[in-house]
Parts: C-alpha cells; structure tokens; sequence
C-alpha cells in the first residue's frame, strides 16, 4: 500500500531517478525533523529557559528566513546541490554538540545556529524543485515526497519522545543528527542540469534590485502580497494556541504530541492530493484551497473548544499547510520562471519579517483584547488575502516570466 502511494509513475527515466533520490533523503530528513524539532523548546525550559531565551528558539527559524533573499540571489545561476547538501551536512552537523551541553545559553545559541546554516538552502532548493521535476508533473511528485517526509515524521516524533525519556536527548539528538547527514549526502546522487550561462552570474547583490522584480512582474507581486496576508494571521494565532493549550485546557506532554501528530499526519496523507490537483489545474487553486480550509482554525477556538475540538483544528490546520506549502512554491515556479531562486529567497525573507512581527502582534492582542478578539484579527488577515490573490491569478502573466519546459527525455 505505502508503496503504491509514492510511485512516480509514468515519468522518463531520469525524472524517476531524480524523484527516488529526492524521496529518500526526504525521508532521512524527516527522521531528523521529527525527533528534534518538537522537542528542543520543551527541553531548553527543562534546563533554565526562561520566556524570552524560548522566544529566540521560536524566533529563530523566522530570522534566518531574513537571510534568504541573498542566498536566492547567490545561487540563482549557479548549481543548485552545493547550496543545498553543504549547509545541510553543516546544519546538523552543529545540533551534536548539544549532547554535550548542560548551559541552557550554548543550547539555545546552537540551535539559532542551526536554522541560520540550514535557510541557506532553502531558495536553492526550489530551485533544484523546478529543474528536475517537469512542469507536468511537479506537483504529483512534490506531493509524494511530502508524504513520505510526513510519514516517517510522524514515526521519529512517537519513537523519540519514548527514547528521550529513557536515554535522555543526547543519544537520540546524535543519532538523528548522523541520519539527517546522510539524507544531505543522498542528495549528490540527484542528476541536476547543468545551467546556462548568463550575465547575471556575476552581478552583485542589491536589495533593490531584488524588490525591482515585483515591478517587473506585478503578477507575481500581487500573488506575493495575498500570501503574506495569510502567512500574517497565520502567524497571529501561534502564541495562542500553547497557551490555550496549557493555561486553559490543562493537556499532558502526551496529549500535546498527539495535537503534533494529527497535524502531521493530516499534513501527509493530504500532500498527494493537492499535487495531483495542481497539476490537473493550477497551484494558485491549492492555495486558495489553504486559505479557505485555515479559516475553520480561527473559528474553532472561537468557541473554546474541548480537546477534541483542538485535534479536529489541528487536523484542518494540517491539510491547509500541505495545500498551502505545494501551492504557493508551485506558483512562485510558474510564475518567476528562470528568476524563481531570486522569488522564492524575497518572500521568505518576508516570511522572516512577518514571523518576528507577527507573533509579538498576537501575544500584544492576545494579551491587551483577549482571545477571542485575536482570533477575529486573525480571520480579518486571513479573509483579506483572498483580495491580492484573486487580482493575481486574473492577470495575465508577463511573456518573459513563462518557465520554459526545463526537461527532456533526451
């Protein structure tokens, strides 16, 4: 059965071989991510943290997403595979020491380390995404391997908070740690195809030049603008869910892993579908598709719900990130065209922006209107999204911003 599930099917050769070396370092990946990301905040406050050194754990990921914009142009014309497999081994490389560390401060400091290194390879990853993955296709594929991710995920996420309380995190952080390596390493074997050469290769890095392009391709901006308003109210409701959870609910470690793991697995068995919609339709439909099915998260806990009402929203919110996730680096693909690294680096340096604004803003009216007010706030930003996405995916697409097809069975 899971077999079946993640089939490339009926691609060229190369296109299989490159999907089967994409899924297995997924898959080691996902191992890594499962047993180290849900645990390392909760660990740091068994060791000292106070709110504000786990507010630089939860920070983190988002300021180093500021980074991104340079690094999409660094690599635009460049191979993509040294971007990507480098900062990966380097990434989890820096997480080993921290079996070694009792202070709460090194702790934390590496981990900030750790996502710095590790957003270095996030354009070039989209990047690679578009090269050997035929516009046909695409989606279907990138579908696949976020199930697989998501399914090994989820079994690193159950196994290792059962070995952390027997080993302590040390053990476990070093083995996952050598496994996510080897996931960066599988990657050398992907087929990438060789770049043209273009004068842009030795331009320097401008930040204006990188905003010039939402004037050059004002569709692509427009698109741009509806999914940060959705990543804004997104982000609104992050500081009060935890809090819910705990100050209100009461819920156990235990039941809090099971809120983890009805995301993933949601997240998971969903991302086959969107691909498979995408690329029978358009990626901007499984984006809307994400905005529209996160709007029952904010309604949810409107109505203070129960625990089972919690894992019915973690469940929505899943489905919405795996739409949302396949849809919109899809659509920046189609719509940034040979430029879509330099894309993809601006929006997640403005994902950055908003992942530092974003949940202060939350904690600010979570703690000033109050719950149900915040989560209204959240539907407001949410709603308006719809606005720049509409106008986007009515416009015409500027000529020279068509991705060519970038593969061939020859």
């Amino acid at each position: 059965m899971f077999l079946s599930l993640i089939r490339a099917g009926n691609v060229s050769s190369q296109v299989r071989h490159n999907y089967t070396v994409d899924a297995l370092s997924a898959a080691f990946f996902a191992i890594f991510a499962g047993a180290f990301y849900p645990f390392v905040a909760a660990l740091a406050v068994q060791m000292g943290a106070e709110e504000k050194m786990v507010g630089l754990i939860v920070a983190a990921p988002f300021v180093a997403q500021l980074f991104t914009m340079y690094w999409g142009h660094l690599c635009q014309e460049r191979k993509k595979l040294p971007f990507i497999i480098y900062p990966g081994i380097l990434a989890r490389v820096v997480i080993i020491p921290l079996a070694f560390i009792g202070d709460v401060r090194f702790f934390i400091l590496l981990v900030i380390l750790h996502h710095l290194v590790g957003a270095i390879a996030w354009p070039a990853f989209t990047g690679l995404m578009q090269k050997i993955y035929p516009v046909e296709c695409r989606g279907r594929l990138m579908g696949k391997v976020r199930f697989v991710f998501g399914f090994f995920h989820i079994l690193a996420t159950a196994t290792a908070g059962v070995l952390i309380d027997v080993l302590g995190f040390g053990p476990v952080f070093i083995a996952v740690s050598l496994l996510g390596i080897v996931g960066a390493l599988v990657l050398r074997r992907i087929k990438e195809p060789a770049e043209g050469k273009r004068s842009i290769l030795c331009s320097r890095f401008s930040l204006l030049e990188i905003l010039s392009l939402l004037r050059k391709n004002p569709v692509l901006g427009r698109f741009i603008l509806g999914i940060s308003f959705f990543d804004f109210g997104f982000l609104v409701i992050q500081p009060v869910l935890p809090l819910y959870w705990v100050n209100i609910l009461d819920l156990s470690n235990n039941q809090i892993g099971q809120i983890s793991i009805m995301f993933m697995a949601s997240w998971f068995l969903s991302s086959p579908l969107w691909g498979v919609l995408i690329d029978r339709t358009r990626p901007v439909i499984s984006v809307y598709g994400a905005v529209l099915i996160y709007l029952a998260v904010p309604l949810i806990y409107l109505g203070s719900p129960l625990f089972a009402g919690v894992l019915l929203g973690a469940a929505f919110a899943g489905t919405a990130m795996a739409a949302y996730e396949t849809g919109w680096s899809n659509n920046l693909m189609r719509l940034g065209g040979s430029e879509s690294s330099r894309y993809v680096g601006l929006y997640l340096s403005l994902v950055g922006v908003r992942g530092l604004l974003g949940p202060l803003l939350g904690a600010y009216f979570l703690r000033t209107l109050g719950r149900e007010l915040t989560m209204l706030m959240a539907l407001l930003f949410i709603i308006s999204s719809f606005i720049p996405l509409l106008l986007s995916d009515r416009q015409t697409v500027p000529q020279n911003a068509v991705p060519q097809p970038l593969w061939s069975d020859e």
